[in-house]
């Protein structure tokens, strides 16, 4: 009977526990209730797939790493660099000096301390200067280790768990090779149209640390690189490759998973006046309606009604025009208030691939390694070392 006692018990716990999942996972803003987000659809179950225990190299040779890297940190006018003492290399000479230095040609700024100062960043390695009649790029030439831990330095907090900037090395050093320019002046760039880059960050200690933990592993898939991405927050489920940019990938699909829930930057609501919409859309808005969405439930297609008549866009292009920043990603709803517009959504960012936040708290709350972390967000690869190669940064 004991025994009996506890099992009814046992199950009453279950049962709570999973109701009590489901209505936490549609929680809207709580000024306004009733929000879409329920997911309908079967959840897959991504986990395992990797190898705990050894990371081979890869088989292909023709595959290397760069030791250096070379960053597009801005393209316009001429615009001063500070360091200590420097030498500043062309191709007719070398100027020395200290303190700040518009150059006046192409060339190469090495400092004694092996730092330059540029736009109120400081940044690690060398500086190189490409002056042509348009325009001029400066570019950051910096170690592969420093590159990794300014990118993660910058796209994590320093201070999460070491098992997330861990996950986010690796995937951000996939990412650089995956995407890096060939017959160019520069092989990356340093805005969200890569991975930020913005030199040294304080307290990035533990990054550096990550980075070396991590040395030279990559994500493949059938023993090739992979094309990996990542966001700030998925809103509880990710959004699949095909459904964002129209090319399936099988280890890029849709996910469901619990861990953003307990991220308090999942939920947000911001309020327009109708006034500020007419302006957006430079007529008279009348209303907004969501047309279709995709299978991670974000905006595939919306329709904003005016007075000249109906404007059918995707959900990527209503979110460009009322600012990325502010509409934080494609999975929210409309509702028509009074005079104002209220748009609540879930998540930040396009969705796809890793969700940032969500690796904090496996790492964090769940005990989840690195590698259990990329697994989850990307079913069936597989974590392989990459041989570096021994290029050097060019003098000038």
């Amino acid at each position: 009977m004991e025994f009996f006692r506890k099992g009814i018990m046992v199950r009453f716990l279950f049962y709570s526990l999973a109701i009590g999942f489901i209505f936490s996972s549609c929680v809207s803003p709580p000024s306004w209730k009733g929000s879409p987000y329920l997911y309908k659809g079967t959840e897959p179950n991504h986990l395992g797939s990797l190898d705990l225990d050894k990371l081979p190299f890869m088989s292909d040779d023709t595959v290397s790493l760069d030791n250096n890297v070379l960053v597009k940190i801005y393209q316009g006018k001429m615009l001063p660099v500070y360091a200590g003492q420097y030498v500043f290399l062309t191709d007719s000479g070398k100027i020395q000096g200290s303190g700040e230095l518009i150059p006046q040609s192409s060339g190469t700024l090495v400092s004694k301390d092996g730092t330059y100062r540029f736009q109120n960043h400081t940044y690690r390695g060398k500086l190189k200067v490409v002056k042509t009649n348009k325009t001029n790029l400066y570019i950051s030439m910096v170690s592969m280790e420093d590159y990794l831990t300014s990118v993660v330095s910058h796209e994590m907090t320093p201070s999460w768990p070491m098992e997330a900037l861990k996950a986010q090395v690796v995937v951000a050093r996939t990412y650089y090779l995956k995407n890096k320019l060939r017959n160019s002046s520069y092989q990356i760039d340093s805005t969200t149209n890569a991975q930020v880059y913005k030199g040294i960050r304080e307290n990035d200690s533990v990054v550096r640390s990550a980075v070396r933990a991590t040395n030279a592993e990559i994500i493949t898939y059938e023993g090739k690189p992979a094309s990996v991405f990542f966001s700030a927050c998925s809103g509880g489920m990710t959004a699949s490759s095909g459904e964002t940019w129209g090319n399936d990938l099988p280890y890029l699909p849709n996910i469901r998973h619990p861990y953003c829930d307990e991220v308090p930057q999942n939920r947000w609501q911001i309020t327009v006046s109708r006034n500020e919409m007419n302006k957006i859309f430079h007529g008279s808005v009348d209303g907004i309606s969501v047309v279709s969405r995709s299978p991670s439930n974000r905006v595939e297609k919306i329709n904003v009604k005016t007075a000249k008549g109906d404007m059918v866009m995707t959900g990527n292009a209503f979110r460009t025009k009322m600012g990325a920043v502010r509409l934080k990603s494609t999975m929210f709803a409309v509702k028509t208030e009074k005079d104002n517009y209220l748009i609540a959504g879930q998540g930040y960012g396009h969705g796809v691939g890793m969700c940032q936040h969500s690796a904090r708290v496996m790492a964090e709350k769940h005990n989840k390694n690195y590698r259990e972390i990329i697994a989850h967000f990307f079913p069936g690869i597989q974590i392989h070392r990459i041989k570096q190669s021994s290029n050097e940064l060019a003098m000038n």
